[in-house]
């Protein structure tokens, strides 16, 4: 978290500069839900959310859009890795879109908020998680 506030104070001046930047921050969904061993994570990408939001307030009339992304379960080499075969079929059996996202999803809403088209979006913390963090109790 001190190292997202810190780059962020430093490249403010070339923000205000720009007439319009995106300020892209990254999160986890392990900041809205509770995951065993993951508390101190979670609670860093909490802060993660609270400065995206104060900065959106903050620099708005600076017209600097600030957002974060809360990716879910990414299939990556080192997700994969991590996790046993159980651990990983579970969670895949909470996404309701029924894949891990790819990088490249991701990439896309990065992407997205970068551009003029997301220009009045600001102060969000959007998830990106195929509908894992909406999918409620699954049953035994």
């Amino acid at each position: 978290m001190t190292s997202t506030f810190h780059i962020t104070k430093l490249f403010c001046p070339l923000l205000k500069a720009s007439l319009g930047a995106s300020i892209i921050n990254f999160s986890s969904i392990r900041s809205p839900l509770a995951f065993k061993g993951s508390g101190p994570y979670g609670m860093e990408k909490a802060g993660v959310e609270s400065l995206t939001r104060t900065l959106a307030v903050e620099l708005g009339d600076d017209r600097i859009r600030a957002n974060a992304i809360l990716p879910g379960f990414i299939a990556t080499e080192t997700l994969l890795k991590k996790y046993n075969d159980v651990y990983l079929k579970g969670a895949l059996n909470q996404i309701p879109l029924n894949r891990m996202s790819d990088p490249s999803d991701i990439a896309n809403l990065a992407c997205f908020l970068a551009m003029p088209a997301s220009g009045y979006i600001s102060g969000q913390c959007i998830k990106i998680d195929g509908g894992f963090t909406s999918f409620g109790f699954g049953g035994i």
